[in-house]
C-alpha cells in the first residue's frame, strides 16, 4: 500500500454492447480494478475515468448471472462515492483522452484497462462499445498516441481477439501492453462467471491480493515492487483457459522497470574488482550497476581494514589499508529503495606484498606439535611451509 497520493493517471473502459450482453463479470472486472488502483496505489479519483456501458444513467444496462437485469452501480469500490464518469462510446473515449493529452506530465504514467467484448473483422481487432458500436485496434492506438510519448503507457485488455491491438498498440512510444488472448482467440471467463479468467489474475498480480482476498506474490525477480512484465507473467502462467494472453513493450525494457505504482524498479548487479587486495596505487573497483536514480547506496568494510576513495552512488574504489602479512574483511554496500533495504557483499583478502616475518599471524605451537593460519583463502590452492631447525620435519 502506498503513503502518499499517486501522481498517476488510469482510464478503465466497459463497452458492454448492450444489456442481454452486457455480463455482470464485466462490471466485476472493473470494480476490483478501481479497488486496486484506489487501496493500493492511491491513485486519485480524480485521476481514474471510468466509462462503462450507459454511463451514469439508471436504465438496468447489466444482465446478472442468474439472469436478472440493473443499472450498474455507480460506486466501484463500495466508499460511498459514484465512480462511473462516461458512457462507453467512442466519442468518450476521444474526450478522456483529449484530457489525458493536455494533463498528463512527462514523468507520469496512464493505465488503459479494458474488457467486455470484441471482435475482429476486415483483418483488425475491434472493442465493443456500448449501443453496438466498435473502436478498432489502429483508431484505438491513434487515442492512445494522444498521450506525451515521455509518459509512460500500461495497456491491459481482456476482450475477445485482443491479441490484434499488440502490433498497432506497439507504435506508441513508452508502452507495454498485455492482452487476454490472440488476435484470432476469444477470451473466457473463469468457472463461475464472475470474473474473466485472464484479467482476474492480471489484477490478483498487481493488487497482491486475489478479489476473495487471498495473499498473491507476482514478484519473480525478488526485488521489491511488481513490473508490468512481471504481473503479465504471472496471469499468463496461472490463465487455465484455452487462450494465448500476449505481452509487448516498447521500449523493451520499459514493462520490466515500471509497474502500476509509477517508480522506476532496479535490477542492480554487483560486481567485485577483485578478490584478494594488495597495495595497488589504483584501487580495486567496486560497483553495482542498473540502480535508478531514486535508489541510494552506503559503502562500508566491516573490519575497517579497508578504505574507499571515488565513492560514487553506483562505485568505490577500494584500497588495502592494514599493516597485516594477510587478513580478511568484507566490502558491503547496502541498497535503499522506497521498500526496504538489501546488502550486497564481497568477502575479500587483503596481503603485504613481499616476504614478511610476523609472530602474531601463525596460530599454534610446538607443544602442541602443529601450525595453522587464522583462515583459508578461497582460490589459494597452496602454502610452503618450512621450519628452521634440523630437529623438526613438516609433515603436511
Amino acid at each position: 500500500v502506498s503513503n502518499s497520493s499517486s501522481h498517476n493517471w488510469a482510464v478503465i473502459i466497459s463497452g458492454g454492447a448492450r444489456p442481454e450482453i452486457n455480463w455482470e463479470r464485466y462490471w466485476n472486472n472493473c470494480s476490483a480494478m478501481y479497488k486496486c488502483l484506489r487501496n493500493v496505489y492511491n491513485y486519485r479519483r480524480d485521476r481514474i475515468f471510468v466509462l462503462m456501458s450507459d454511463g451514469v444513467s439508471s436504465d438496468p444496462d447489466r444482465r446478472l448471472n442468474n439472469g436478472w437485469y440493473e443499472s450498474s452501480p455507480q460506486d466501484l469500490d463500495g466508499d460511498g462515492n459514484d465512480d462511473i464518469n462516461y458512457s462507453a462510446t467512442k466519442a468518450n473515449i476521444s474526450t478522456v483522452f483529449n484530457y489525458l493529452r493536455d494533463h498528463v506530465a512527462v514523468d507520469e504514467q496512464v493505465l488503459v484497462f479494458v474488457t467486455d467484448h470484441g471482435s475482429r473483422h476486415d483483418d483488425e481487432s475491434y472493442i465493443t462499445l456500448w449501443g453496438g458500436s466498435e473502436i478498432s485496434a489502429s483508431e484505438f492506438a491513434n487515442e492512445v498516441k494522444k498521450i506525451n510519448d515521455s509518459s509512460r503507457k500500461h495497456v491491459v485488455l481482456g476482450q475477445c481477439y485482443s491479441g490484434g491491438f499488440i502490433g498497432p498498440l506497439s507504435s506508441c512510444w513508452n508502452v507495454s501492453v498485455a492482452t487476454a488472448c490472440a488476435y484470432n482467440q476469444a477470451s473466457s471467463a473463469r468457472s463461475g462467471s464472475m470474473y474473466d479468467e485472464f484479467l482476474y489474475h492480471w489484477i490478483s498480480a498487481a493488487a497482491g491480493r486475489t478479489p476473495g482476498g487471498a495473499v498473491v506474490n507476482a514478484d519473480l525477480n525478488g526485488y521489491d515492487g511488481v513490473s508490468a512484465e512481471e504481473i503479465f507473467r504471472y496471469s499468463q502462467n496461472k490463465d487455465e483457459k484455452d487462450e494465448a494472453s500476449q505481452y509487448a513493450s516498447s521500449p523493451g525494457p520499459m514493462g520490466e522497470k515500471y509497474g502500476l505504482s509509477g517508480e522506476e524498479f532496479g535490477y542492480p548487479v554487483f560486481t567485485a574488482g577483485a578478490r584478494h587486495l594488495t597495495s595497488n596505487a589504483e584501487g580495486y573497483l567496486f560497483e553495482l550497476s542498473n540502480l535508478p536514480r531514486t535508489y541510494t547506496t552506503a559503502w562500508s568494510s566491516n573490519k575497517n581494514s579497508v578504505y574507499f576513495r571515488q565513492n560514487t552512488q553506483s562505485s568505490v574504489r577500494a584500497f588495502k589499508d592494514t599493516d597485516e602479512a594477510m587478513a580478511e574483511d568484507q566490502v558491503k554496500v547496502d541498497l535503499t529503495t522506497s521498500f526496504k533495504t538489501y546488502s550486497f557483499k564481497s568477502d575479500i583478502y587483503l596481503w603485504e606484498s613481499g616476504i614478511n616475518f610476523t609472530e602474531t599471524l601463525i596460530g599454534g605451537s610446538l607443544s602442541e606439535g602443529s601450525f595453522f593460519l587464522p583462515f583459508n583463502c578461497p582460490d589459494v590452492t597452496s602454502y610452503e611451509w618450512m621450519i628452521d631447525g634440523a630437529e623438526y620435519e613438516v609433515v603436511n
